[in-house]
């Protein structure tokens, strides 16, 4: 590993409202991640936090410790909504192609005013003795020494002090929003690959109880998946080809679908999930949220596997959020998004477990302990397999939320 003084400083180019460097707002959190692990050498440390009681009332928080960078992502969306610079000396940054702070240019005030032009006043933090400078979509932090404090309480600018110096930025703010405080991710991802204007994007997984799956595209366009007619080929002319194909080599839950000491068992909503043959294989889309299953003979899809990718999973980072609804029993087949009902009534990938059950209700066995992880080695622990007789199965965290949702 390089050391601090020879590893070369990240430079990130910014451009406000959108994205500095790689890092684009509005990017999922599992493309940042592997953008991160694409480069140990340059950033060797990273912590991730998050709230794993209630994971769904703070924001997912990516630091990049010895590069001085904090990545904050909305709890909900999972998407990069603001990011933090608070070690100026360890990137190098520029707008329009112009520096304005790296190992040989500081960001002084007068500097970043210079580059990025006129605007509002900021704002003056007395008990912070810190002042901040706001642009649209991206903001600065100058601290200010103890004597120089009452050039700012008024509300004025100033630019340098009595003496002839002038303020240093220690921190910068990118983010979407009217403040970093406030900060939101994009309505859609701003992609900075001209290639990601062609790719394919699933807005929502629509399922109801017959099921029948209806993706909806922008612009209305949808893809629909029926069980047992859609065909592997069919998927990859609708979807592409997927980021990896998985051949099942064993069913660890094939027992709780057999007799046990010759008295026949209940599955209990099981039996469809272990009726898989061994040659059976998955279509995985790690970009969309889920997995399809298909038949080996018969090459139809036959299971979907739609993930939650909550942290604190195993394969969290793996798998984009998949934005599902799946309908209740009350509601008949509803293909337009506009005329669902309210959430209350469907499932989504943010319902809990006691959620699912006021809708349908109790499960119809006990719950199967399920650990992943290659010899059950999984730092986060085993999980609940919840199944229903109509098709569904719900894998259940400790905090009470759904990591997947099968559908077959």
């Amino acid at each position: 590993m390089e050391s601090p003084e020879h590893r070369a400083v990240l430079n990130l180019p910014i451009r406000p409202s959108n994205h500095i460097g790689k890092f684009v707002l509005g990017m999922p959190i599992g493309d940042t991640i592997n953008i991160l692990k694409a480069d140990p050498v340059q950033v060797p440390k990273v912590e991730f936090k998050y709230y794993d009681e209630k994971p769904l009332e703070q924001d997912l928080v990516l630091n990049l410790v010895d590069n001085g960078i904090c990545l904050r992502f909305d709890p909900f969306s999972q998407r990069l909504k603001c990011v933090l610079l608070y070690k100026m000396g360890e990137v190098r940054l520029s707008y329009e192609e112009h520096d304005f702070n790296s190992r040989i240019t500081v960001p002084t005030f007068l500097l970043v005013y210079k580059l990025f032009g006129p605007t509002h006043p900021g704002e003056f933090d007395e008990k912070r003795s810190e002042y901040t400078l706001h642009y649209p979509g991206v903001s600065f932090v100058f601290p200010i020494p103890e004597k120089h404090k009452h050039l700012y309480t008024d509300g004025d600018m100033a630019m340098e002090f009595p003496d002839g110096t002038t303020p240093v930025c220690n921190r910068v703010y990118v983010y979407y929003g009217p403040s970093w405080q406030e900060a939101f991710p994009p309505p859609l991802p701003i992609g900075l690959n001209p290639e990601s204007k062609n790719a394919i994007v699933v807005d929502c997984v629509l399922i109801d109880l017959n099921k029948r799956i209806l993706l909806h595209h922008p612009g209305g366009r949808k893809t629909r998946i029926e069980f047992y007619v859609t065909s592997a080929q069919d998927v990859i002319t609708d979807l592409g080809q997927p980021n990896e194909i998985f051949y099942k080599e064993e069913d660890k839950m094939r027992i709780h679908s057999r007799s046990e000491a010759g008295k026949n068992v209940d599955s209990g909503g099981f039996g469809g999930i272990t009726d898989d043959s061994p040659n059976d294989y998955f279509y995985n889309y790690f970009q969309h949220g889920f997995d399809l299953l298909f038949d080996a003979v018969t090459h139809r899809c036959k299971k979907i596997v739609l993930h939650c990718n909550f942290p604190g999973h195993f394969d969290f980072g793996k798998y984009r959020k998949c934005p599902f609804k799946l309908l209740s029993h009350q509601i008949s087949e509803c293909e337009a998004l506009e005329d669902l009902p309210s959430e209350s009534d469907i499932i989504v990938p943010d319902s809990t477990w006691e959620d699912i059950q006021k809708i349908y209700g109790k499960p119809d066995s006990r719950p199967v302990i399920f650990t992943r992880g290659p010899s059950g080695q999984n730092p986060f622990g085993s999980t609940e397999l919840n199944g229903y007789d109509d098709g569904m199965v719900f894998e259940v965290m400790k905090n009470n939320h759904i990591a997947t949702m099968i559908i077959f």
